[in-house]
């Protein structure tokens, strides 16, 4: 903070600082919001006007909340807005909501209190067959990111993606790493292009099958006795992208 504040100086900078020291906070080596806030002769603004709640009843409640969170939370559960379940089926519970939601075509926000209890309610949400969210791993090469199975999406259909920067092993089907897809990768840099919009199927540097639609394909290469075949979509623009 000391080195960053000094630059500011030499360069005549102007340094804004927000946040709210109310919320979750940090340890206290790195509170250094709170610090200047209470301790420096900084001025400091306050936004004091509820803009995220919309819904009366509950702005009234989210306001009673920061002024005394035990009247605060008397207000959610009187409105309903509290629903409590035991620790062992919370995950599954808003997996059930977040479904439930989305299906009403809600815009839905799932906070969680710790690393642990994400992984829980993720896992829950991705197998929970009434989720509309569709979640797979995929890898980043050359540029592209690929998946790592098919995706049947509509032409020009957008996706949102969520990169998880933990270096882990990716959940492959087999021991394969991801070095065992260079051939099918250099059969793609080298021999898409005569496959423009359709599907593949490839067995290392073989070509299985080949065709507009994924189903057909995939029947085609299981016909072919190939246990786990390479499939890539090979767009007009050959950027191909593809997965087992």
């Amino acid at each position: 903070m000391t080195e960053f504040l000094r630059l500011v100086d030499e360069r005549d900078a102007r340094v804004v600082f927000s946040g709210d020291t109310r919320q979750i906070q940090s340890v206290e080596p790195g509170d250094a919001l709170r610090i200047l806030e209470k301790e420096s002769r900084l001025k400091s603004i306050a936004l004091t006007q509820v803009q995220r709640q919309t819904q009366l009843e509950y702005r009234d409640a989210i306001q009673e909340l920061r002024r005394d969170p035990e009247r605060g939370f008397e207000k959610l559960d009187a409105m309903g807005a509290v629903r409590e379940v035991s620790h062992a089926d919370r995950a599954q519970e808003v997996a059930r909501q977040y479904s439930a939601a989305l299906e009403t075509q809600a815009s839905v926000l799932v906070v969680c209190a710790t690393h642990n209890e994400i992984e829980q309610v993720t896992s829950a949400t991705r197998y929970n067959k009434g989720a509309m969210a569709i979640h797979l791993e995929a890898v980043y090469e050359q540029g592209v990111l690929r998946p790592l199975e098919p995706l049947a999406l509509a032409e020009h259909q957008r996706v949102h993606v969520t990169v998880d920067e933990r270096k882990r092993p990716l959940s492959w089907e087999s021991a394969q790493q991801p070095d065992d897809s260079r051939a099918e990768l250099d059969w793609l840099a080298n021999e898409s292009r005569h496959y423009s919009g359709e599907w593949v199927a490839l067995d290392g540097n073989r070509l299985l099958a080949h065709g507009p639609k994924l189903a057909a394909v995939k029947s085609a290469a299981q016909a072919a006795g190939v246990s786990r075949p390479f499939f890539a979509s090979v767009p007009d623009d050959d950027l191909p992208f593809g997965g087992w």
